[in-house]
């Protein structure tokens, strides 16, 4: 359970016991095992903060500072697309639970090639109309395609 009484009253039921989180399942392949170690131990410093162990023992036993594990314990409860909370998977490395958003304005310059990430997404925003269009065009055909 988390520690105060305002957390937990936030927190919906299904998510108190986080042997209910999500897990992911992890390919040994796809990790360095200092990357596997990482987790592992992020993975056991949110546990042990769901345990109600002193921030204290949380960090002589993991190495991760009080206030990390606060952020890695509300990483775990951003909630996903479907409504479901990213659990465990959000501490797996390069796991992003916010997509990029463009803020600067798009400043385009002849043969200059690079400052422009996120200017397409940021575009479409913006104007709905064009992205339901690119949607229809380009995903109607790949349906179709994909089903004839």
């Amino acid at each position: 359970m988390p520690r105060s009484k305002f957390f937990r009253q936030q927190l919906p039921d299904k998510y108190q016991d986080i042997n209910y989180w999500p897990y992911p399942a992890i390919d040994n392949g796809r990790f360095s095992d200092a990357q596997l170690s990482t987790f592992n131990m992020k993975a056991q410093a949110v546990s042990m903060y769901f345990r109600d162990v002193p921030l204290a023992d949380i960090k002589s036993s993991t190495g991760i500072e009080n206030a990390y594990v606060v952020r890695l314990v509300k990483k775990c409860l951003q909630v996903d697309d479907d409504g479901n909370i990213y659990g465990f998977c959000a501490l797996l490395p390069y796991f992003r639970v916010k997509k990029y958003r463009r803020q600067s304005t798009t400043n385009i310059q002849p043969l200059v090639c690079r400052g422009l990430s996120g200017a397409f997404t940021k575009l479409l925003s913006n104007y709905p109309d064009i992205a339901e269009l690119v949607d229809e065009l380009v995903f109607r055909n790949v349906t179709k395609k994909k089903f004839e």
